[in-house]
């Protein structure tokens, strides 16, 4: 549609002006040069808001598990920051799973010079000064090994070597370090775990309280023996497991609240748990009769705070049942298939008592005895 030109848009000989056309080449710089602009805008707000790497990583991450949901943050740790007492955790290999032996402390000093407890002699994990003091990707020991620095801290050192597996230093003062070992080996988690982080798990303060089995796999073959070891342990279940050794192996341990062995190849006299002071529940009988507990019901006389007894279908279990008349808090009891005997009157001194199963033992006598 014509529009006439006003009179202020002439020029001075009355024309029109005339306009230059924007031609493409010029467009496309434009564009280039606009997302530039907003590049570089978004770099500076990034380095603006970005948070200074952590300085001292908790034992989880030490231990390769992620913080929150943050990937692993490389700690610098000068020389002079790991001087002090170590202890070598257990030596582990990729193929043949994980192994354990006594190993001195290790003393570092401010040049990363390590002392096998004072002695002056020559050793081979010295640590190799960087140009930087401080620990990177590259920071090795004498003997080859690299420190993995996305899972190292103050409190656990990773080390690597192609082929070899891992091998971890904990400081002197972290006092949870052989149950970590203990429970790596037992369990078979990978070495550089953390074992409070697995689902059999439970610890409190750093120190394994509960193993409850989730997949009884994961410890067949393995000696019952290794979880003696764990002398804060208050629940131990090992039900249905191929476990095996001697349930001796776990006398000490005076915290024990719980102890499950039911159906596994655990073997021994019942008389080895009867002193443990704070035994709430002793169950290590089955469903079958393969069961190689044996001992005398004289010898669990001491569980005075016991609320559970099963050790059904263990037939190389004998005594009176009159033996058990002293454990006032007994609230279950199961003797069916074993050679407990005895008349049932004797249990009448039980007062707490609510369940017994007692089928094809010698026990006998007229349940109106039990009655209250």
């Amino acid at each position: 549609m014509y529009r006439p030109v006003p009179t202020s848009e002439l020029s001075d000989d009355g024309e029109a002006p005339r306009t230059t056309p924007l031609r493409p080449w010029r467009l496309l710089a434009l564009v280039v040069i606009a997302i530039v602009g907003v590049l570089c805008l978004a770099v500076a707000l990034v380095r603006g808001r970005a948070r200074p790497a952590l300085a001292g990583a908790d034992v989880r991450a030490a231990l390769g598990l992620s913080v929150a949901a943050s990937p692993p943050t490389a700690v610098p740790l000068s020389l002079p920051a790991l001087r002090g007492s170590w202890r070598l955790g257990l030596p582990q290999t990729t193929s043949k799973g994980a192994s354990s032996h006594e190993v001195p402390a290790l003393a570092v000093d401010g040049q990363g010079r390590v002392l096998l407890e004072g002695s002056s002699q020559e050793s081979k994990w010295h640590l190799v000064q960087d140009p930087n003091g401080t620990i990177f990707s590259h920071r090795r020991r004498a003997d080859g090994w690299v420190l993995d620095r996305a899972r190292s801290s103050l409190d656990v050192l990773v080390w690597r070597r192609e082929g070899q597996g891992v091998e971890l230093w904990y400081r002197e003062r972290y006092d949870s370090y052989s149950d970590k070992d203990v429970a790596i080996e037992a369990l078979g988690l990978q070495p550089d775990a953390d074992p409070c982080n697995a689902l059999e798990v439970t610890c409190d303060g750093g120190r394994i309280t509960k193993i409850a089995l989730s997949s009884p796999q994961t410890v067949q073959g393995r000696d019952v023996a290794l979880f003696g070891r764990l002398p804060r342990l208050r629940v131990l279940d090992l039900s249905h497991s191929k476990v095996e050794g001697n349930i001796g192996s776990l006398a000490e341990l005076r915290h024990l609240e719980v102890l499950d062995l039911r159906d596994t190849e655990v073997a021994g006299d019942i008389a080895s748990v009867g002193a443990m002071p704070s035994l709430l529940a002793l169950r290590l009988g089955g469903a079958s009769s393969k069961s190689k507990i044996y001992g005398d019901l004289s010898d669990l006389r001491g569980l005075a705070s016991l609320t559970e007894l099963d050790i059904s279908a263990a037939m190389g279990v004998s005594g009176d049942v009159a033996a058990l008349a002293g454990l006032r808090h007994l609230e279950v009891l199961r003797l069916g298939r074993t050679q407990a005997s005895g008349n049932l009157s004797a249990l009448a001194a039980l007062p707490r008592l609510r369940e017994a199963s007692l089928e094809f033992s010698g026990v006998v006598g007229d349940i109106g005895s039990l009655a209250p």
